[in-house]
């Protein structure tokens, strides 16, 4: 462990005298083990810049084990080129010598610290970046003023809320190998093609494999198939514009492709011919074509027409294909996006699918318990979060090493957490957060599992019939492999021994909730319990609802409005007891006909709230009433009831939801 101090041959003479009282005052807190020459990065802005070793606590407190960039910045106002300076000096370095994530900026600004949280607020990717005053690091002689400036910027500052892709290697985890196999099979004149889930990274691997490339000496281009100047584009249109889009980020001469060439009859010669063109700018450097969103320029996925349901997609790669294999080394393709349909459907249109089976098809895995780890506990710790083995383990059983839920529970963690910091995630931190997740977050399920929705609905209703353990139902669907091989290869699913079973748990606790009255029921003792249980929901709900439109709407005349409408016990329990107690969510004063009733013959008052009429209302109540009496006393609720009131209860309960009064 590292001493405060200064290493014997740093050299001082390439610092202003203020800049070596600023170091001096560091080394009393971190051991500055060398200098930096300057950083020019233009003629009107140059840069010096020393590194330094934290000792303890701030070392054990911040978890900083590497050497950190401090930069002096030696203008009266910051400007937000200043920050390519730590990666002008971070290239000098061996880039395993500095620490990733924390850089120091040294600045004249007295307003550097605001304005430094206002670049992160919109460049949440960069580092956290600790900035220093001049004038405080010389005249301010507090002990503590250092690692109190570290403590507020690395714990106040969530890691974990990414929304957007990474387009930097500083918070990107786990996915080196992915992008360095595909990049080598790239290298060997073969085509990939990669699938996930929605936010399971698939843009941020894009993003890693561009930056990878410059250092393999390959050339590499995305296509973002979303974007309407793709999917617009007929086939021949877009053979060219994947070559300019080459050509501009390359910076060769726009004439190197003729466009005006490309028409349907010679857009493929064409192509052949500028890709080769193109290549021998590059000084023969290969070309990797990626296509991001790949189902958006696909057969019934597409997002225009003549990809979706017309043959551009056969002709576009007959083009591509025809090229590829007469031009070798010259450029490959890679394949991303959700759905691998467009790689296993042998016949488009009666035509042979020029790519059916002839890019091998690879999911994008879930982290390993190790990378899982490895992320958590190493943003963790910048934040003062200390994650242990065991609640690491948790995270990866309930959420199967997804790092988008992964992180969104992280994040909740942070959110829920004590701001004193460093602490111990602990069971009931977790057990807090998770619940929150659950409740307020199942959206983020539900967008991640869009994709089954939408193009593969049998593999969903597999999916559902594992979640509430209808095996026979899940076993008759797995007999045909393609769909098991979809859910397995999601991630989602596994096979065990004995059978398959969810690797996200989250993903089976959320399908379980939402399908919990949707599954079969085969006896009258299931059916009762199910209404009983529905009910024990709806006629809180049903409560809350008329205490606050009676109350808005009648106001001290609601007891004597809602009096004019029940009748017998009901009447005299509410008229003892009053109507505020008698409407309270846990209140058995009034039961489901008299609430009904009260909704009902008040129906002026309640319509605007309701999408449905008030002849469906009381349709829907009336099935619901009929298994709620037939529970109370004969205990059959035969199985058309069963359905009638299913429907009922989904109906009302809907109407409930929607108006804030019936949680999700």
């Amino acid at each position: 462990m590292a001493t405060p101090g200064i290493h014997p041959n740093f050299a001082y003479d390439i610092y202003s005298g203020e800049e070596q009282k600023i170091i001096k005052r560091f080394s009393t807190e971190w051991f500055i083990t060398s200098g930096i020459q300057p950083l020019t990065l233009s003629e009107k802005s140059t840069y010096r810049a020393f590194l330094g070793k934290p000792c303890d606590p701030s070392a054990n407190m911040f978890n900083l084990e590497r050497e950190i960039i401090a930069v002096f910045s030696n203008y009266d106002e910051f400007e937000v080129r200043t920050i390519d300076a730590f990666e002008a000096a971070a290239a000098r370095f061996n880039s395993l010598r500095t620490d990733p994530i924390c850089r120091v900026l040294i600045s004249r600004d007295p307003k550097i610290v605001e304005r430094i949280k206002d670049v992160l607020k919109n460049d949440p990717e960069l580092p956290v970046i600790i900035p220093f005053t001049y004038d405080e690091l010389i005249n301010n002689r507090q002990d503590t003023l250092i690692i109190n400036r570290f403590r507020s910027h690395f714990f106040s500052r969530d890691l974990f809320a990414f929304e957007s892709p990474l387009k930097r290697d500083t918070y990107f985890f786990g996915r080196t190998d992915l992008i360095n196999k595909i990049l080598s099979r790239n290298r060997s004149n073969e085509n990939s093609a990669l699938f996930g889930l929605r936010r399971s990274g698939k843009t941020s691997i894009v993003f890693g494999m561009e930056r990878a490339s410059k250092l393999n000496g390959q050339a590499f281009v995305t296509i973002d198939c979303q974007n309407p100047s793709v999917h617009q584009r007929r086939w021949f249109q877009l053979l060219p514009y994947l070559l300019t889009q080459a050509a501009s980020k390359y910076n060769l001469k726009k004439s190197i492709i003729d466009i005006e060439k490309y028409t349907e009859l010679n857009a493929a010669d064409q192509f052949f011919d500028d890709v080769k063109a193109v290549y021998s700018g590059l000084k023969k450097q290969p070309i990797v074509i990626a296509f991001d969103e790949i189902e958006r320029i696909s057969p019934k996925t597409g997002s225009s027409l003549h990809w979706a349901d017309g043959q551009d997609f056969v002709f576009f790669w007959q083009a591509v294909r025809s090229a590829f294999q007469r031009h070798t080394g010259v450029f490959s393709f890679f394949l991303i996006g959700t759905n691998p349909q467009c790689i296993e459907t042998p016949f488009i249109h009666g035509h042979d699918n020029p790519i059916f089976n002839g890019v091998p098809i690879e999911y994008i895995p879930g982290f390993d318990l190790q990378q899982t780890s490895e992320m958590v506990k190493k943003l963790g710790l910048y934040m003062g979060l200390k994650f242990s083995d065991a609640i690491c383990a948790k995270l990866h059983e309930d959420f199967g090493g997804h790092p988008y839920l992964v992180r969104h529970i992280c994040s909740i963690i942070n959110k829920n957490s004590p701001n004193s910091r460093p602490i111990d995630v602990d069971r009931t931190i977790y057990a807090k957060s998770k619940s929150e997740f659950d409740v307020n977050y199942a959206n983020y399920t539900d967008m991640i599992l869009d994709v089954l929705v939408r193009d593969f609905p049998d593999e969903y209703v597999m999916l559902n019939a594992l979640a509430n353990e209808d095996l026979e139902l899940f076993n008759s669907f797995a007999e045909e492999s393609a769909l098991i091989s979809h859910l397995v290869g999601y991630g989602l699913i596994a096979k065990g021994l004995n059978g398959h079973y969810f690797k996200i748990e989250s993903v089976r606790e959320h399908l379980k909730k939402k399908t919990k009255f949707t599954k079969l029921v085969k006896t009258n003792e299931e059916r009762l319990v199910e209404v009983a249980a529905r009910r024990a929901v709806l006629e809180p709900a049903m409560r809350r609802l008329i205490l606050a439109i009676f109350t808005a709407n009648y106001g001290g005349r609601a007891q004597q409005e809602s009096a004019s409408i029940i009748g017998g016990i009901s009447l005299k329990r509410m008229t003892e007891r009053g109507f505020s107690r008698a409407l309270q969510p846990t209140s058995i004063d009034l039961n489901l006909s008299d609430l009904a009733k009260l909704i009902s013959e008040r129906w002026a008052v309640f319509e605007k709230l309701f999408t449905i009429k008030k002849v469906e209302f009381d349709f829907y109540i009336e099935a619901i009433r009929i298994v709620r009496t037939e529970e109370a006393h004969s205990g059959e609720v035969t199985n058309d009831q069963f359905i009638q009131a299913r429907i009922a209860f989904s109906k009302i309960e809907d109407e409930l939801r929607t108006i804030g009064f019936l949680s999700a």
